[in-house]
């Protein structure tokens, strides 16, 4: 068998600036930064000679003709955008709890197990359900769950227990197994068995990608939303506003109880500054979790456009 060595090395320069772009643009300040601006140039690169060695060559690592199946290519799409927000998710829920909560890496960890049990509840409900209804309501419900969870984590605050993402989490485990299951069957269901290893293949790649993009897109939400709201926010710390004006009366009294009253002054702005900050950084996961849960919703159009087709059928 031979190799396709233009079509591996076009895959790797597209893989590997696409990675290191993802994860590095929000700290590079992205376009503004030649750094990335030369990996884009380098992948862009790397994509179309793939495509164009796939297209065109013999023996090729993958072959593109599986995507006019139609089945097919709106179950990668869905497929890829659920774990997107899977892996955003998993990746901001600890990243708030040790950030804003104070808590420990094992205990922030700790509060991802309710996933795991959510996944047992949804692999004995899949093996049930498909047979009894459509595959596609099965699928639209899992991707549901996976909104709703991601909704009700847009109502956290930093009063929050545990408790309050034990729940979400649940929905998420459920809502993926229920839903990546039957869209992965679902999907190659019409692709032809000689062309599964290569649609399989290529539909995890796709699946990777997508969730290396939803897992980047965590830094960059958190990072430009905060920005946001502390520009909606800052206004209201005037000498105009009269609650802020008691706050920090009160914060400088406080203070000036171990310092003289300027000192206490400039200590309690810097306090209520602070308390903005933080609070911006609140709404900014707030807009993130409730972004998540809407793609999640406006995906679940897709599942009812494939075609359903039983298996003799095909």
């Amino acid at each position: 068998v031979k190799t396709d060595w233009w079509g591996l090395l076009f895959l790797i320069m597209f893989a590997v600036a696409f990675e290191i772009m993802m994860d590095k643009g929000n700290d590079e300040d992205w376009f503004n930064s030649v750094f990335i601006c030369r990996l884009t140039v380098i992948w862009v690169i790397g994509l179309i000679g793939f495509i164009i060695s796939q297209i065109k060559g013999k023996e090729t690592l993958v072959r593109f003709n599986v995507l006019s199946n139609w089945n097919y290519t709106m179950g990668t799409i869905c497929i890829t955008v659920m774990n997107a927000i899977l892996l955003g998710s998993l990746a901001m829920i600890p990243q708030f709890m040790q950030t804003m909560m104070g808590y420990d890496a094992f205990t922030s960890g700790l509060s991802m197990m309710p996933r795991g049990i959510g996944c047992m509840i949804g692999l004995f409900l899949n093996k049930f359900l498909p047979e009894k209804t459509d595959v596609r309501v099965v699928a639209s419900a899992g991707i549901l769950l996976l909104s709703i969870g991601s909704w009700m984590l847009g109502d956290i605050n930093l009063q929050i227990s545990q408790a309050s993402i034990f729940i979400p989490n649940i929905l998420f485990g459920i809502g993926m197994t229920l839903a990546m299951i039957p869209l992965v069957s679902f999907s190659c269901l019409t692709v032809a068995p000689k062309e599964m290893s290569n649609a399989s293949g290529l539909q995890n790649f796709i699946k990777t990608i997508g969730g290396a993009v939803g897992t980047s897109l965590v830094a960059t939400f958190i990072s430009r939303f905060s920005q946001i709201h502390q520009f909606m926010m800052v206004k209201n710390l005037t000498e105009t506003n009269n609650i802020y004006l008691e706050r920090l009366s009160a914060y400088a009294a406080n203070f000036a109880q171990s310092t003289d009253f300027s000192t206490a002054s400039a200590m309690g702005q810097q306090l209520l500054y602070n308390q903005l900050l933080q609070q911006a950084r609140l709404w900014a996961y707030i807009d993130s979790f409730r972004i998540y849960a809407v793609v999640g919703l406006g995906i679940i159009f897709l599942v009812f456009l494939m075609r359903y087709a039983k298996e003799s059928d095909s």
